[in-house]
């Protein structure tokens, strides 16, 4: 990761990784500092946030972004940052492994008292190892979340992230 964002060619490929190794040193910090107190989380603030962030990258990788979230707040139990960077990191990783031309879907919906976040991108699989994923996958074990990955017909993948409920 080191290597691509400190080479000169594609500044939105150094971008990308530069912002993965960030969200590595981010991860472990979370994992190291935070209590695991559980508190009422937005959801939808988080994902409009990730959206904010990672619009320019989009833009700069030439890549659409499709996107419904509820303009009201879908709730659910969690730590705050450790959602927060869950959100970025599926958003982030749809984007950056999308290739120009192609779209990344964004979909939350609230369902009962859970929630559903589906990221889905037409672009080039993820590694089993994505540093990102396993972030992700962390935040699902702490709280209790579904993570489910399926592969579209149409190609690329879908991540779907959700509570009970």
């Amino acid at each position: 990761v080191l290597h691509s964002a400190m080479t000169p060619g594609d500044p939105a490929r150094a971008l990308a990784d530069a912002l993965r190794l960030s969200n590595v040193v981010v991860g472990s910090q979370l994992r190291e500092s935070l209590s695991p107190a559980v508190v009422d989380v937005d959801v939808s603030a988080e994902v409009r946030a990730a959206l904010a962030e990672f619009g320019a990258l989009a833009v700069a990788r030439q890549v659409a972004l499709d996107v419904s979230v509820p303009d009201t707040p879908v709730r659910a139990q969690g730590q705050p940052l450790w959602m927060k960077q869950a959100v970025r990191n599926l958003l982030m990783l749809a984007i950056d492994r999308e290739r120009a031309g192609g779209r990344v879907t964004v979909s939350l919906r609230k369902g009962g008292t859970g929630f559903a976040l589906t990221v889905t991108d037409t672009g080039a699989n993820l590694p089993d190892d994505e540093l990102g994923l396993a972030i992700v996958h962390e935040v699902c074990h702490r709280f209790h979340l579904e993570l489910d990955f399926s592969r579209p017909v149409t190609g690329g993948l879908e991540v779907r992230l959700q509570s009970a409920g």
